[in-house]
């Protein structure tokens, strides 16, 4: 599995949102959480 967790506090900012929760995550946070379903052999 893999996790990839960002945010787009840049462009809240620039919109004047500068809020966020208690633990200072913005409140556009884009998580996306990937599993790998195959291996593919190569001829290396």
């Amino acid at each position: 599995m893999i996790t990839l967790s960002t945010c787009a506090t840049p462009e809240d900012h620039a919109a004047g949102n500068y809020w966020s929760d208690r633990f200072g995550n913005p409140e556009h946070r884009i998580d996306k959480v990937g599993v790998l379903v195959a291996k593919l052999r190569t001829g290396h």
